[in-house]
């Protein structure tokens, strides 16, 4: 849902800058009857780089299901075909023919080793296996800058455990959507979040 998000607070401390931005739904749109307060923090610190950390309060009587994800592009030269992919420990989810789960994952982790991104189509939901420090990397490198990104998603209970990797037919970046469920969850339940009123998710990547 499209939202205007309004600026709460500017924080600076001596190693890092902070942006927090709010907004509270009142169930304007048919078919989310359900009320929540969003806050959104953008933290850029000197070593551990750009960090989102999203929350999400059921201001509501009722209980709320609730499915969080963002859409971040990468890019790191001039097209992905120069870069070399890693994940951790993830698996395909299969999809059928109107791109939905059919419950069903490949039992081959994919992208374990860096893979060469060039000539390769992405349009894929993966789901991570579980790590014992809650985090998972998605690892870009670009060999001839000698260049690496790494984005971290918070893993676990009710936390990102989905991913959804995308290249556009530009070739010009990558998208790694972290999700905290799986497509089609509202039906399926699988990976949504329940809220019982007063009860906040919170979720890091960066």
């Amino acid at each position: 849902m499209h939202r205007h998000l309004q600026i709460e607070s500017v924080r600076e401390e001596a190693d890092s800058i902070s942006l927090r931005l709010g907004d509270k739904y009142l169930g304007e749109i048919p078919g989310y009857p359900f009320l929540f307060r969003t806050d959104i923090t953008y933290t850029l610190h000197a070593e551990r780089g750009f960090i989102c950390t999203t929350e999400i309060k059921n201001i509501d009587t009722n209980t709320m299901p609730l499915g969080a994800g963002w859409h971040p592009y990468f890019k790191i030269g001039g097209s992905v075909d120069e870069l070399m992919l890693r994940l951790p420990t993830a698996y395909k989810v299969e999809l059928d023919q109107r791109m939905l789960p059919t419950g069903m994952l490949d039992e081959t982790p994919a992208f374990q080793d860096f893979v060469a991104l060039r000539g390769l189509r992405l349009d894929t939901l993966f789901q991570f296996a579980p790590h014992d420090d809650g985090i998972a990397a998605l690892e870009l490198y670009h060999p001839q800058l000698n260049l690496r990104l790494q984005f971290g998603l918070e893993i676990g209970p009710q936390k990102y455990n989905f991913i959804y990797l995308y290249i556009p037919p530009s070739r010009d970046a990558i998208a790694g959507n972290p999700m905290t469920c799986n497509s089609d969850a509202f039906n399926s339940a699988e990976g949504l979040i329940v809220l019982a009123s007063g009860e906040t998710f919170r979720g890091t990547c960066g």
